[in-house]
């Protein structure tokens, strides 16, 4: 099973399959800028791969009946195959929740892997819309991730072990589209009383929280925000900031967070990221299990609560 920062490097470095054979139509391409909900540009390209797969199909069953849309993605197992005898734009179409998700910020890195193989393959109804040496600026200007895809699809196929290619709402996992407020109250763990809980072996769910101490759901104004911690990587720092409230020279504890944030990192740029969290009680909310948290990947200060995950 992956860690959150293999997983974060997965969407760093893609290789997409090439279905008809074994090998690679492209390698090394990047998906780690911030998506969030879909604009004009991407709700056409997706039309367009919706309209392209169902030329495909239509053209393919004339000649064999049993003909199916194949998709191979590049895995930590090897490489998997799904396969998709319709697709409609019904909610819950199989197909469809696959190549709509990447549009919009939700996609998997075998999601992602789906729709740039998708648009860089010639069908037998319509030719590939996309060149494969086109596929890092197709990513570029048209795909991405944001806090809820990114942790969301980490949960769901990582953890929980549901199958990339099955993006159907069940009772017992996340969904990547879901509101912050369900991924975490969702997600399986144990919701941390205080600081002094944080062990750095195990993974963490943090959430932000709003004034009161209450997760902020997103989905709209105010947008919350969602992240994950690699385990087993930590550190102390005698701080010298005056953002955490702490005497000059307290030795304050850090773990590793990953993260698709909207915020600009320290470099100006934003999407998946990882940086140490250092964190305190929160002086004002410690009695609801608040911390705050320097963030190391643009050093603001952020209210949180933390689960540790099971």
């Amino acid at each position: 099973m992956s860690t959150p920062v293999d997983y974060y490097q997965r969407y760093m470095d893609l290789s997409v399959p090439d279905p008809a054979n074994g090998g690679d139509l492209a390698t090394n391409i990047s998906v780690g800028k911030y998506l969030l909900g879909l604009k004009d540009e991407q709700t056409n390209a997706r039309v367009a791969l919706l309209r392209k797969l169902q030329k495909d199909l239509q053209a393919g069953k004339q000649h064999d009946s049993n003909y199916k849309i194949k998709v191979v993605a590049n895995t930590d197992s090897g490489r998997e195959e799904a396969e998709f005898s319709t697709i409609t734009t019904q909610e819950n179409d199989p197909l469809w929740m696959l190549i709509r998700y990447p549009y919009a910020g939700k996609g998997s890195p075998e999601g992602i892997q789906a729709v740039l193989q998708l648009v860089a393959t010639d069908g037998p109804g319509q030719k590939a819309l996309v060149s494969p040496d086109k596929l890092q600026e197709y990513c570029d200007d048209l795909l991405g991730v944001d806090c809820n895809g990114f942790v969301g699809s980490f949960i769901r196929n990582e953890l929980q072990g549901v199958p990339w290619s099955d993006l159907t709402p069940k009772d017992d996992a996340v969904s990547p589209n879901n509101l912050i407020t369900s991924i975490w109250s969702d997600a399986p763990g144990t919701v941390l009383k205080s600081a002094a809980e944080v062990d750095a072996n195990n993974t963490h769910l943090l959430v932000l929280v709003d004034a009161n101490g209450d997760v902020v759901p997103g989905g709209k104004p105010p947008h919350g925000h969602i992240m994950i911690s690699q385990p087993g990587e930590s550190l102390t720092t005698a701080w010298t900031k005056p953002n955490l409230g702490v005497p000059i020279g307290t030795e304050v504890p850090a773990i590793c967070v990953t993260e698709s944030t909207g915020a600009k990192k320290a470099d100006g740029t934003n999407g998946l990221a990882r940086s140490w969290y250092h964190y305190v009680d929160d002086p004002r909310l410690k009695n609801k299990g608040v911390l705050l948290v320097d963030r190391g990947v643009n050093g603001t200060t952020m209210r949180v609560k933390i689960k540790a995950l099971d």
